[in-house]
């Protein structure tokens, strides 16, 4: 009976621990917590976000690697997100240099995901016939 008790004190405290930590392995990242960012280049990203009229970092993302980049604790009148759950401001995505790379206008909400790509070549234009 003391084992059996022990043992469900056990799975208790780890399930409490386990809640306390964040992402677990296999969570979808910003369906639930926030917006995430996918970085399907090959260049690490740093975040920004305009929200209430100024820039605040959001934080970066590794190369070819899914993040919560926005959590949805920044919600509410001081916070990335409005009362709506939405932001209502650009979010840029620089490289390391200081180049912007990709920008995503508003509105992303809570659950949204953006996709950053590689950019795709786009053909020269034909100069006008004389």
């Amino acid at each position: 009976m003391i084992a059996r008790r022990s043992t469900a004190w056990l799975l208790v405290a780890l399930a409490v621990l386990l809640a306390g930590c964040g992402r677990l392995p296999g969570q979808d990242v910003g369906r639930t917590s926030g917006v995430g960012v996918d970085n399907r280049t090959g260049e690490p990203l740093a975040l920004k976000v305009l929200s209430h009229g100024s820039w605040h970092s959001a934080g970066g993302v590794y190369p070819h690697a899914t993040e919560l980049a926005i959590g949805a604790d920044t919600m509410g009148p001081t916070g990335f997100f409005g009362t709506n759950g939405c932001t209502d401001g650009d979010i840029v995505a620089y490289t390391l240099a200081g180049v912007e790379f990709a920008r995503h206008a508003p509105p992303l909400c809570v659950g949204d995901r953006w996709v950053i790509e590689e950019p795709t070549a786009t053909p020269a234009a034909r100069p006008p016939a004389n």
